[in-house]
This record gives structure tokens, sequence and C-alpha cells, in this order.
């Protein structure tokens, strides 16, 4: 989103015309779902993707036309072959396709730059495009229609129906270890974005040029994290990853005391159960102990460090789709 937030401001600055186009709603068996973004200018598709094939294409045509006569709306689809609007394609179902004209304004180069200041200060950030795709609004909290947990639907914003949905939280993956899994994983969560916090107890594996995309490097002793500033909350993700057992079990101790919604550990199952040992005999019970994703990861065969973060990743896309706070 920060990718996209930059483009529309870089052709406002220089006085061009662009076309948000968003998948507002859809049915089962479309290429994307709610939420899926891309932009346009006169010269055709700049960022993001709604699906490709024949819909993309359709939606790039037709924002091009718009953007000629500076035209906003929302537009209907079916995905399914004989039927009025038929793209040709066979995968079924219906896409509302909101298109949000944004040209060179300062009330539209506001919202960008409060979104972009939300964004780059980690807070809360939503946005609603009007479905008459006039002028967007950002703010900060959910909106009162929404239930908990929700984060993307159709409400009320400056007395207009609008696509509203949340463009991130102030959630962190926390990984301790900076080995060369950690050296793998920490550019893909990167790309995914993801917020990466690394600590190793080694000042070798805690450079700060070994993960060029964290937020945060340190160099912290784990036995004694408690003092080491790093604060977990509820919406923060674990991922431990350290040299031996010794070091997962303080940092497995230091992360269960924490409501971190996702911990999840690297190691052999006879490392693994003999720290889970370790700890029900200092008083943890099951149930705490069963907090712990070990072994990390979704099981696809992975064998080394770059497929092994790749499994660690899904994991956490998963996780992050699943609980919203």
């Amino acid at each position: 989103m920060e990718k996209l937030l930059q483009i529309l401001s870089e052709r406002q600055s220089t006085g061009l015309k662009s076309m948000l186009v968003t998948v507002a709603d859809s049915t089962a068996h479309v290429p994307r779902h709610a939420g899926s973004y891309m932009l346009v200018g006169e010269e055709g598709r700049l960022y993001g993707t709604i699906g490709g094939g024949l819909l993309e294409y359709r939606c790039i045509q037709l924002a091009k036309d718009m953007l000629t006569v500076c035209e906003s709306g929302l537009r209907k689809f079916r995905l399914a072959p004989n039927e009025i609007a038929d793209l040709g394609m066979t995968c079924g179902g219906d896409m509302e396709v909101l298109f949000t004209l944004w040209p060179d304004e300062e009330r539209y180069a506001a919202v960008c730059a409060r979104l972009v200041g939300l964004l780059s200060r980690h807070r809360e950030c939503w946005w609603a495009l009007p479905l008459d795709g006039s002028v967007p609004f950002a703010f900060e909290k959910r909106p009162e229609e929404f239930t908990h947990g929700q984060i993307r639907g159709r409400a009320a914003e400056g007395g207009k129906p609008c696509f509203v949905e949340r463009l991130n939280t102030s959630a962190r993956v926390c990984i301790f270890g900076g080995g060369h899994l950690a050296q793998e994983l920490v550019p893909l969560l990167v790309h995914l974005g993801f917020r990466c916090v690394v600590t190793d107890d080694r000042p070798e594996f805690s450079a700060k040029e070994l993960f060029p995309g964290a937020e945060e490097v340190l160099t912290a002793d784990y036995s004694h994290l408690a003092d080491s500033g790093i604060i977990l909350q509820e919406q923060d993700c674990v991922c431990i990853m350290t040299r031996g057992h010794l070091g997962d079990t303080d940092c497995e101790r230091f992360a269960l005391k924490s409501q971190a919604s996702y911990i999840g550990v690297v190691g052999s199952a006879c490392k693994v159960a003999a720290v889970r040992e370790k700890l029900l005999k200092e008083g943890y019970s099951h149930a705490e102990l069963d907090r712990v994703n070990s072994p990390i990861g979704i099981d696809i065969h992975s064998e080394t460090p770059a497929e092994i973060a790749v499994s660690i990743a899904a994991q956490l896309i998963e996780h992050r789709a699943k609980f919203i706070i």
C-alpha cells in the first residue's frame, strides 16, 4: 500500500491524474476478492492488479476512458459466459469494481499525506472510498458498523456509502536469532508487508547490515530479555530460532509471559520436547505451552533455510489473515 500511495503522491506532484481501481465486492470463484487494488494512468496500468486476464484488461481500458472525461463510479461485472456484461471468462462469479479518480487537487493530496503519515508511524490506518467515486476519507479507528475483527466492508462515512478497509496495524514480527534462517526470513517478510524486529545475543549476528529491511536490530542477552526494552503486544508475532535449546528456552519463557498472538519455535522434535519438559517443570501448564507452534511453519517438506523461510512466512500470512485485533 505504501508503494501505491507513493506513486499517487509523485503523480500528483507533477500534475498527473490517476484512477484507483478497487475490487469493492465479489462472489466466489473470481480472480481477486474485495480489497484488491490497481492504479491506472492515461498511459495504462501503473501498479497493482485486480486479477489479470480479460477482466483486468477491460478495467484498464475503462479506467483510461474515465480518466479522459474525469469520471468516477462503481461498475459491475459478471464473470460467466453468455450473460450480461460477459467477459468471456469461465471462472464464474460477480465483481463490483470501484473507479476512484485521483486528480491533482489539494483535498486528494491531503488524504494521501495523512495515510502516508499514519503508515510511516505504524498507526492503525483505515480509508473509506465513497461508492460514487468522490474524495476518499482517512481515519484511525474501526467504523462503528464493523464487528470486532472485521477489516473491510461497506460502511457510511461522511454521509456516503463507502468501501472501507484497514490498511495496516501496529503488529510486528519479533525474531529471536539472527542466523542463516533469519537472514532468509526477514527480507521475505518485509516484502510481504510485515514489520520485523531481530534480536540476537551475538553482535556479529545482530548487525544492521544483515537485515536492511528490519525496523530494528538488537543485541540482547536472551536470559535478560525482560530488561532489553522489548515489549511484546497482543498483535505481535514471535519467531524463535536461536542457535540452541538454552536460547530457545529463554526466549520461549519471555514470549509466554506476554499476550503475543503467535509464538513459533524452530527446532527438531528432540529439542522441542526438551524445552517443553523444562518449562513444564518450571510450572508452565500444558495449555500455556500449547500456544507455541513447533515445529514452526507450514509443512511443505522444506529443507534449506530459504525453503523453511517460505514455510514460516506462509504460516504468518495465514495467522495475519485470521487474527485481527
